[in-house]
């Protein structure tokens, strides 16, 4: 895995009370985004539901009460990083593009 999605594996769960390994993992939710972008996600087991859904049933069989806040919290996380991470590759292209490549250092990790 690599350490920039390791990162944000770690830190959905850091701190913020989740009962289980699945509910911590969005990546398999964000995997598409994450892969254009340029980090190396592994492909996830194969799930019985699309991953949104098996996420969000996964969150209310532990969390049923609080199952819809806790998944759009996971999910403005995900996309949270998904934007910075799109800027950050948009901007160093850009510098790329520009000639200035010396100050184009990608630092995914």
């Amino acid at each position: 895995m690599h350490p920039r999605a390791a990162r944000l594996h770690y830190d959905a769960g850091a701190g913020h009370g989740f009962a289980n390994e699945r509910e911590r993992d969005p990546l398999s939710v964000g995997a598409p985004r994450l892969r254009a972008a340029g980090l190396d996600i592994p492909p996830a087991p194969p799930l019985p539901h699309p991953p949104e859904i098996s996420l969000y049933l996964a969150i209310g069989a532990d969390h049923p009460g609080d199952a819809h806040s806790r998944y759009n919290a996971l999910i403005r996380r995900l996309v949270s990083v998904e934007w910075a991470l799109e800027r950050r590759v948009r901007a160093e292209l850009q510098a790329l593009d520009s000639g200035e490549s010396e100050k184009c250092q990608p630092q995914l990790s």
